[in-house]
């Protein structure tokens, strides 16, 4: 058992260090239009940059509420690092690598702050080959569900860009993972795992503030395998949400007299503010006869665009002057159909094992949580354009479903049909992130991005 713990620990590294390379080399930033506001799926990378590393206020603390106190503290060492590896790789007058570009050309804080997301991204590949080969009990099989996961398009996309989404992915991978590893026998292993649960929490709820959501229902499936009474269960929750909210308000304070930071986390209605702001709503959420439609929208980001990309092409957007957006086309290619058949397969097979109440447990009630809340949430709740970068945080829970009926199938040439469902995902995901580099290297850089001054888009026309 030791030694093939440390077997998979040694899989695991190797993925951290395999996915950091990939990440960090994944998007071509030679395009001076790269870093505008929402030119890849409405992503806004130049916010994230000065929130993290810069020197100006601290932009989204409303929904990031201790950005200033976790990585403005952090950020300076891992400056200085790229900085150093800038003097050393100077010294060589030939290179071609996107790594070895992007820390010799690119400004030291945009360099730092996306190695920062990338390598937060190769963490979550890497925990998740553990979760994946406990549960399967095959490594194998959790290796091929790790390159799924790794290789999905949003995953692929969010952990190469100076955003935040691969934070967040983190701490959902890292939840699920602790609730069933953590050992509760004793006192002192419990009082461990609750601290471990509050840090999480506190750093989770400091990154992004719906963060709270996924490690709290982990939480409780630690809690319930403590097999504590009702009164001790609420009792350790009520505690749990108490020193939470005291902690992320007590370093909302710290960080409001260290940061150029005027809103704070300290009274209850501020936690509201995701939702209003100066008593209206958040320009982000929609109301309105086209729910329907971006129900459909967020279907299919949800569960097919999570792990096979179509074709990607630039959308118009007409704000006080038009700007391009990526969104995806329908046209389909042989690969994208093959993936597609695949999945779709794979998705019906998991519905069928999801009516047998032998494969339910507590990590199936997770998964199907996450995503519906998730669902819920993002109806209402989404930024301009598709709603493809949420569908980042609903891909490892799609996944481990997906491990729950290859599992419980007693299909004889399963692993077959795991092997070429892979390889499909990864050739037709490998084309979508190409393809991503052709547009924004090729493209008008001035055309791309939008207007800071605009107040909203119309409906996007396809080019």
């Amino acid at each position: 058992m030791e030694q093939n713990r440390y077997i998979n620990f040694l899989i695991a590294s190797f993925f951290l260090l395999i996915f950091f390379f990939l990440y960090a080399s994944a998007i071509d930033f030679s395009a001076p239009g790269i870093l505008n506001h929402n030119v890849i799926f409405d992503i806004d990378p130049e916010r994230v940059v000065n929130d993290m590393a810069g020197s100006e206020q601290i932009v989204e603390v409303h929904k990031h509420p201790l950005y200033g106190l976790f990585f403005r503290a952090i950020m300076p060492p891992i400056i200085e690092l790229c900085e150093t590896l800038r003097t050393g790789l100077n010294h060589h007058e030939s290179y071609s690598f996107e790594i070895i570009e992007k820390i010799t050309q690119q400004p030291l804080e945009i360099t730092a702050v996306t190695f920062l997301i990338c390598f937060a991204g190769a963490c979550s590949v890497a925990i998740s080959f553990l979760i994946f080969t406990r549960f399967l009990n095959n490594r194998f099989d959790a290796i091929f569900f790790t390159l799924l996961f790794g290789l999905s398009p949003p995953v692929w996309v969010l952990s190469s860009v100076p955003e935040t989404f691969s934070l967040n992915l983190l701490c959902i991978v890292c939840a699920f993972y602790l609730q069933a590893t953590l050992p509760c026998k004793t006192f002192s292993q419990r009082n461990m795992g609750h601290s471990v649960f509050f840090l999480l929490g506190f750093v989770a709820i400091g990154i992004t503030l719906p963060n709270i959501i996924y490690v709290a229902v982990c939480y409780l499936l630690y809690l319930n395998r403590q097999q504590l009474q009702i009164w001790q269960f609420a009792g350790t929750m009520f505690i749990y949400s108490i020193a939470l909210y005291g902690a992320v308000a007590l370093g909302s304070f710290i960080q409001s007299n260290m940061y150029a930071v005027t809103f704070t986390h300290i009274s209850p209605m501020d936690y509201s503010s995701v939702f209003i702001r100066e008593n209206t709503w958040n320009h982000n959420i929609h109301l309105g006869k086209d729910v329907l439609v971006g129900c459909v929208q967020l279907g299919r980001s949800f569960f097919l665009e999570t792990l096979i990309a179509p074709k990607v092409i630039l959308h118009v957007y007409h704000y006080v002057d038009s700007w391009r957006i990526l969104a995806f086309s329908y046209k389909v290619s042989w690969v994208f159909i093959l993936g597609v058949f695949g999945y779709c397969v794979a998705l019906i097979s998991c519905v069928r094992v999801l009516f047998r109440p032998d494969v339910w447990s507590g990590e199936v009630i997770i998964a199907i949580f996450i995503i519906g809340f998730n669902c819920l949430f993002h109806t209402f709740v989404h930024g301009l354009g598709i709603p493809f970068i949420y569908s980042i945080h609903v891909v490892f829970p799609l996944l481990f479903l997906l491990a729950v009926a290859y599992k419980a199938n007693a299909f004889h040439f399963k692993k077959v049909f795991l092997v070429v469902f892979v390889c499909t995902v990864i050739l037709n995901n490998s084309l979508f992130i190409s393809r991503i580099n052709s547009i924004i290297k090729n493209d008008d850089p001035t055309m791309l991005g939008r207007l800071e001054n605009s107040h909203g888009p119309t409906q996007p026309n396809a080019e």
